[in-house]
């Protein structure tokens, strides 16, 4: 069967664009235009809408719900047996002032596309009235782009007529015949109906299948009920035995470890406290801790511990997480538990006076960036302005070569922290699956205190750039009338 025609075919149709081929084209009435007219041009698709930026089109304002407790029914919601705690309540609140912000969208969205709509209506409406196209099969006046199709389907069964009496039938027009034949149609209709039935009995099939698998799981660990408890579950041998392995590689090295946790030490704490009714398992937190000569904060709600690089004293930033689980730091920002998070800016503009006070000579490191690196977050520029015997940065978390996360600064090694005359170095990361290579950095100190920063690939056994950080820095503690301190 012959397929409708889309706009552009139509304005091809008319001239507008290829020409047409003979005998496609309907009858015209015996009018001329005067010398020079053009017929209208449609208007071009409206810009793809993003309510993200759009700044034309936005949402309606939803009010927020405060994150309070006392805006569920007293003694909590209750969910099956047990009532939600604040913290589940909060999510929930959270969950649907997120629908209803993303329903404020999609209406916007749609409204867009019923407008974008009606202007092509009418720009399809004035071009068939200018164009004047008469139907050549019933003579009536063509006015719309179903009009058009119809007159089309009906001139493509007429020539498919004549070419079957004529007897100059070619393949593809036999094979239109057949496909268009009603028994032919009736028989695919059934083809398809079949293969989606069997489709949803196989799906059925299986769910069950799982569902039974499930269940017997559900009374080997009570904490897996369905198929995404199974999915999101952690795999606690294997991550002990892959830290095992990685304990094992670096004190084959015999050199001192300084570990500072990063988000990924956190993927299965929040799971094993809420889900197990257990403590918090941070294993290769808890296995740098029991070795001596091994560096790290000394308790998980530590935000920093600090130690020794040759005459540098250096600070390294954490992620951290409460013993009780009541809130996380992690990406460097507060994931849960704001209101009971315990610090705030009066705690981080004291480390600020504990890096002032640590001598000419001071390197800070952390998994993420401060302000001006890749995937900065909020917690680190707490601390800014910071002093100026601080020289370099040191971080990880943006995966050098690794679309998804850095975006444009997908290659960006070395960068300032805003602001402020102190370079940072993105060293991420330490293996080749998400990134492009697998990289670290050399770390120089020579005995003027200077410093070298050699990168090197280790898939290519080779050292790719060295940059060698300025001695003498700007004063960056000072106040400057454009800075935000």
């Amino acid at each position: 069967m012959a397929s409708d025609f889309t706009e552009q075919q139509l304005y091809e149709a008319l001239g507008l664009g290829a020409q047409a081929q003979e005998p496609a084209e309907p009858a015209a009435p015996q009018t001329s235009e005067p010398e020079g007219a053009q017929v209208q041009e449609p208007a071009e698709p409206a810009e793809g809408l993003h309510p993200e930026t759009d700044t034309n089109s936005e949402p309606t304002a939803v009010a927020d719900e405060p994150d309070t407790p006392e805006n569920e029914p007293e003694g909590g919601v209750q969910d099956g047996k047990h009532n939600l705690s604040p913290e589940q309540r909060r999510a929930n609140a959270a969950r649907r002032r997120q629908q209803e912000q993303q329903a404020a969208i999609n209406r916007a969205v749609q409204d867009a596309v019923k407008k974008e709509q009606e202007k092509n209506e009418g720009v399809l409406k004035e071009l068939f009235a200018k164009a004047g196209l008469k139907n050549s099969i019933t003579g009536e006046a063509i006015t719309n782009l179903d009009q058009f199709n119809a007159w089309h389907q009906q001139f493509s069964d007429a020539k498919l007529q004549r070419d079957l009496k004529a007897g100059k039938l070619t393949t593809e027009g036999l094979t239109t015949a057949i496909s268009n034949h009603p028994i032919v149609k009736q028989a695919q209709q059934l083809i398809d109906q079949n293969a989606a039935e069997r489709q949803n009995q196989q799906t059925a099939a299986a769910r069950e299948r799982i569902d039974g698998e499930i269940a017997e799981i559900h009374e080997l660990d009570a904490s897996i009920s369905t198929l995404e408890d199974l999915m999101s579950a952690p795999y606690w041998p294997q991550l002990y035995e892959m830290t095992k392995l990685q304990e094992n590689a670096f004190a084959s090295l015999g050199i001192p470890l300084y570990y500072a946790t990063g988000n990924h030490d956190y993927d299965y704490a929040s799971f094993s406290a809420k889900q197990r009714g257990a403590a918090i398992e941070l294993p290769f937190y808890e296995m740098v801790r029991s070795h001596s000569g091994w560096f790290t904060a000394p308790d998980m709600d530590q935000p920093y511990f600090t130690g020794s690089i040759g005459n540098f004293k250096t600070f390294f930033f954490c992620d951290h997480i409460s013993p009780d689980n009541s809130w996380l730091s992690t990406h460097n920002s507060i994931r849960y538990g704001h209101e009971v998070y315990p610090y705030g800016q009066a705690y981080w503009d004291g480390v600020r006076s504990e890096i002032a006070a640590a001598g000419d000579h001071v390197i800070t490191a952390a998994h993420c960036a401060f302000p001006g690196g890749n995937r900065e977050t909020e917690i680190l520029g707490k601390i800014q302005p910071l002093p100026r015997n601080v020289r370099l940065h040191l971080y990880g978390h943006a995966h050098i070569g690794e679309y998804s996360w850095p975006k444009q600064d997908v290659f960006r090694r070395i960068s300032w922290i805003d602001w402020q005359d102190i370079p940072q170095i993105d060293v991420a990361s330490f293996e080749n699956i998400r990134g492009s290579f697998c990289r670290s950095i050399i770390l120089h100190i020579y005995e003027d205190n200077s410093l070298g920063i050699f990168f090197r690939n280790h898939d290519a056994h080779c050292f790719t750039e060295a940059y060698f950080p300025a001695k003498d820095t700007l004063e960056t503690d000072t106040h400057h009338a454009e800075t935000p301190w």
